[in-house]
C-alpha cells in the first residue's frame, strides 16, 4: 500500500519528438509554443527537485492519449504519463516514487482522476506543479469545479519557473525573464486570461470528452489475445500497480520493480504452467491482461482492464477473448476465479460468461468455476 501522504501533481503540457525520435516535453520557447503548451520540461525539472526536497512525497504524472493528436501517430506514441515518467527517471527520480494517471485527455479530466487516485491512496496534501502562465486558470478551475478539495486536502500551487529560479538562478532567471517578455508568451497569457473569464461566466469548455482514438474502442471492437513477450514487462508492472487494481487484489501492497522482474521472467520460462495474455485491438492497442495459472487440473484466472478503458463494458470481452484463446490450446479446460465480495463488476462478468458461483463465507470471497 502507498505510505506517502503528500502527492506532487505533475500536469501534462505539450510534447514533441526530439532529433532521435523520442517523445519528450516541450521547452519554454516560441518554436515549441507551436506544438502545444510550452514549458513542459520545466515542470519535469521542478517536480524532480521538489520530490527530492520533501520526505514522504511521491509524484503523480498526468495524461493519457491527450488531445489534438495527428492521425497516424497516436497509436504508436506513448501515453503522456509514460513520457513524463521516463523524463522524471532521467532526472534521478526513483520509479517507486512515480504513479501514473493515464486516463485523462484534458486538464479537467486530469483533476478528476487525481481526486480519484489520491482518495484511494490516502493522500492528504497535494502540490500542483504548473507553468506560471497557466497557474491562475488551473487555480480557478479547481475553485469552480473542485471546491470540496478544501475540506479533503491541504494543497498548494507551485510555478515550475519559480522553483528553477530559486534553485538554479544563474541558469534560469535570465532565460525565463526573456521568454516571459516575448510576444508569443504574451499571446498565450492572453488566451489563458480568456479562459479565466469564461470560467467566471460559466461558459468554459472543460474538455471532459474522450479523444477520437479512445472513442473508437467499444464493445463492437474486435480483440485478440497474444502471449506476453519480454517487452511487456514494464507495461505489466504499471498496470499491476494501478490503485484500483491493487485495491481489488488479495495482496494489495504495491509491487516493487525487483519483485515484478523475478515474477515476470519466471512466467516466461514456465509457459506450460502459466498463460499470460495481452488483449489488444488489431492495431495493437492493448486494453488489459489475463493470466491463467495451472493448479493441478484447473486453471485459475486473474485479469485487469487498463484505467483508460474501464466503464465501457469491455471487461467481459477482455476475459472472453482470453478464454477462447486458452481453449484453442487446451480444449475442455477447467477455469476458476476468485473475486472479493465487494467487486461487483467482476462478479457480473464471471456470471455473464456462464461461470457457476459459490460463496466462501470464511474468506468473504466468491469462487467462480466453469468448463470450456
Amino acid at each position: 500500500m502507498n505510505t506517502y501522504s503528500h502527492a506532487i501533481i505533475l500536469l501534462a503540457a505539450g510534447i514533441k519528438q526530439n532529433q532521435s525520435g523520442k517523445w519528450v516535453s516541450t521547452d519554454l520557447s516560441e518554436e515549441d509554443d507551436k506544438l502545444g503548451a510550452p514549458g513542459g520540461k520545466l515542470r519535469i525539472l521542478a517536480a524532480a527537485i521538489l520530490v527530492k526536497e520533501n520526505l514522504n512525497t511521491f509524484i503523480i504524472t498526468g495524461g493519457g492519449k491527450g488531445k489534438d493528436i495527428a492521425e497516424g501517430t497516436s497509436n504508436k506514441r506513448p501515453l503522456l504519463a509514460e513520457i513524463l515518467r521516463d523524463e522524471l527517471i532521467a532526472e534521478g527520480v526513483p520509479l517507486n516514487l512515480i504513479q501514473l494517471e493515464w486516463v485523462s485527455g484534458s486538464t479537467y479530466q486530469e483533476l478528476v482522476e487525481v481526486e480519484r487516485m489520491t482518495k484511494e491512496l490516502g493522500v492528504t496534501k497535494l502540490t500542483f506543479v504548473i507553468n506560471r502562465y497557466s497557474l491562475p486558470r488551473v487555480q480557478l478551475m479547481i475553485e469552480d469545479k473542485f471546491a470540496h478539495f478544501n475540506s479533503q486536502y491541504v494543497f498548494d500551487f507551485v510555478a515550475a519557473e519559480d522553483v528553477l529560479i530559486k534553485t538554479f538562478p544563474q541558469v534560469w532567471e535570465k532565460k525565463i525573464k526573456k521568454e516571459y517578455s516575448s510576444e508569443y508568451l504574451k499571446r498565450r497569457i492572453a488566451r489563458e486570461q480568456q479562459g479565466i473569464e469564461q470560467i467566471r461566466k460559466g461558459v468554459y469548455e472543460y474538455g471532459n470528452r474522450l479523444t477520437h482514438i479512445d472513442l473508437e474502442i467499444t464493445t463492437n471492437t474486435s480483440f485478440c489475445a497474444r502471449l506476453v513477450t519480454p517487452k511487456d514487462e514494464e507495461l505489466l508492472l504499471i498496470w499491476a500497480n494501478d490503485p484500483v487494481t491493487r485495491s481489488n487484489a488479495f495482496s494489495p501492497a504495491k509491487i516493487s520493480k525487483e519483485t515484478h522482474h523475478k515474477w515476470f521472467h519466471a512466467i516466461l520460462s514456465h509457459l506450460e504452467e502459466c498463460r499470460l495474455y495481452i488483449i489488444e485491438t488489431p492495431d495493437a492497442i492493448a486494453i488489459g491482461q489475463v493470466r491463467f495459472d495451472c493448479k493441478e487440473e484447473n486453471w485459475e484466472v486473474d485479469y485487469s482492464l487498463t484505467p483508460l478503458y474501464r466503464g465501457r463494458g469491455l471487461g467481459r470481452l477482455l476475459l472472453e477473448t482470453a478464454i477462447k484463446k486458452l481453449c484453442t490450446e487446451i480444449p475442455g479446460v477447467r477455469i476458476f476465479g476468485q473475486v472479493k465480495l465487494g467487486n461487483l463488476s467482476s462478479r457480473r462478468i464471471f456470471e455473464s460468461l456462464g461461470f457457476e458461483a459459490e460463496y466462501d463465507k470464511g474468506r468473504a470471497v466468491m469462487i467462480y468455476r466453469g468448463v470450456f
